[in-house]
């Protein structure tokens, strides 16, 4: 067990679901109920379920939650938004309070308008994740999701190689959410605080490549909110030594650079809301070999 850390309050969202873990509903669930109850939750966000599951997830959960503590729910749609949206209407109806409630709703977009459309659907009290590609239309569509008043999603990572972003292409992901004011979350292969070279999978003799560190991403986000600019902050993103980071009383520390408390809660609250993980175990633990002071 880890101290509590505002810079990670509620922050990681589990995944188990998905890829490299891959697990069951059962088994996911059995996980999550688990990790509610030991004395790193307070860094557990929601538990992240595909639309088409949500029907599973009822039939299982009734069996492994309390009725009075309906659990957070971070519902992904599919491609055909219409048909996911059904999914959790129906869900709603069915379930809503007992075993889960909605508090977030992720979707993918391609185009602005896509945006519009399903935030004009959805209740404001659900946070409303877009999901866009890091390319050279990434600040066009932050723009168009602006608009909204929701929130954007990155994908940082991934089981092979490719589906990792370049540092170059995160950062000018980075740097737009940031200019445009939109907070965001990041989901896929965020598992490790530091930069460095991991197995992308749980496989043995899975592949190895370069992975982002969460408090890579985090502490740059933050340091762009704080007026940094972008070659100032890259050597952040591009750290890849844990004795660069430094958790104290006051904050969170990169080379002696603090992010102190208020500007963590202003970057929790305004920019980086969570990163989905496949495993809530991994970067807590990972966490707690950092420097402390």
């Amino acid at each position: 067990m880890i101290r509590r850390l505002s810079l990670l309050e509620g922050a990681i969202d589990y995944a188990g679901l998905f890829p490299p873990a891959s697990l069951s509903l059962a088994e996911a669930l059995a996980s999550y109920g688990r990790y509610r109850m030991e004395g790193d939750a307070w860094a557990l966000g929601g538990f992240v379920i595909p639309a088409g599951r949500l029907r599973e997830f009822q039939e299982n959960a009734d069996r492994s939650m309390l009725p009075e503590t309906p659990w957070p729910l971070s519902i992904i749609l599919p491609a055909d938004h219409s048909e996911g949206l059904a999914q959790v209407e129906a869900f709603l109806a069915a379930n809503m309070p007992k075993v889960g409630r909605v508090s977030a709703i992720e979707a993918k977009i391609q185009e602005p308008g896509m945006a519009r459309a399903l935030a004009d659907v959805i209740p404001a009290g659900i946070d409303l994740f877009f999901e866009i590609a890091l390319t050279d239309d990434t600040e066009r569509l932050v723009q168009a999701v602006a608009a909204t008043g929701r929130f954007v999603k990155y994908r940082t990572g991934g089981v092979v190689a490719d589906s990792i972003p370049q540092p170059g292409e995160l950062l000018r992901g980075l740097e737009a959410v940031v200019a445009a004011r939109v907070p965001f979350k990041c989901t896929a292969g965020l598992h490790h605080p530091v930069r460095g070279s991991y197995s992308l999978t749980y496989e043995p003799g899975s592949a190895v490549a370069v992975m982002h560190g969460y408090l890579n991403v985090l502490l740059t986000t933050g340091f762009l909110m704080a007026g940094w600019g972008p070659d100032r902050v890259l050597p952040v993103l591009l750290d890849t030594s844990a004795e660069s980071f430094e958790v104290s009383e006051s904050g969170v520390a990169w080379r002696g650079e603090v992010l102190a408390e208020r500007a963590i809660e202003h970057l929790r609250s305004g920019g980086f809301r969570s990163f989905g993980s496949c495993s809530f175990r991994e970067p807590i633990d990972e966490l707690a070999l950092l420097p402390v002071s």
